[in-house]
């Protein structure tokens, strides 16, 4: 009969000198050694494990080594800005349209009522403060605003349709039959 002690002694020198490559533990299980990456490596634990990354270079074009792993780096991108794409291992991140500020660290809304806007653009539109008269009449036309909604009309000593295109008035001589 084997003596526990004799049997303990056995399992432990299977694993001494170890037989796994490096970055491995080794344990011992029904008298053989097992070898294991450590947490955080991966690889063949007989000819040593290796941490997924130790630089950008060795993730997809996408990805960024972080913690010795391959990942988004989207993560970069601050409160409420966009990940537009990834070019050499960094995010390339935008405010989105009606926020400003650094799109790395935090993006804010122009406004979010009207009264946070100025005179000259007095109306806050999907978080931007706007002329409402911007591109809204024809050519030559007038655009007053009555509150924030746009007026458009012909100016004076000018007539056709505001919406599309206002041309000088034409003197007409009258005819007899007038």
């Amino acid at each position: 009969m084997v003596d526990g002690h004799l049997l303990l002694n056995i399992a432990v020198e299977a694993c001494h000198p170890s037989p796994c490559g490096p970055n491995t533990k080794c344990h011992v299980a029904n008298n053989q050694a097992i070898c294991t990456c450590l947490p955080g490596y991966r690889g063949s634990p007989l000819s040593g494990c290796r941490h997924e990354c130790e630089s950008d270079h060795e993730c997809g074009s996408q990805q960024t080594c972080r913690d010795f792993k391959c990942v988004s780096p989207c993560s970069d991108c601050g409160v409420s800005a966009d990940c537009e794409t990834v070019a050499a291992h960094r995010a390339v991140c935008k405010c989105p349209r009606g926020y400003h500020g650094d799109p790395y660290r935090i993006c804010s809304p122009e406004c979010t009522s009207d009264g946070e806007c100025p005179s000259y653009k007095p109306a806050c539109v999907y978080n931007a403060c706007i002329n409402p008269c911007t591109n809204v009449c024809g050519v030559n036309a007038d655009c007053n605003l009555r509150g924030l909604t746009p007026v458009c009309s012909c100016p004076r000593n000018m007539t056709g349709d505001p919406f599309t295109y206002c041309r000088p008035f034409e003197a007409r001589k009258l005819t007899k039959s007038e």
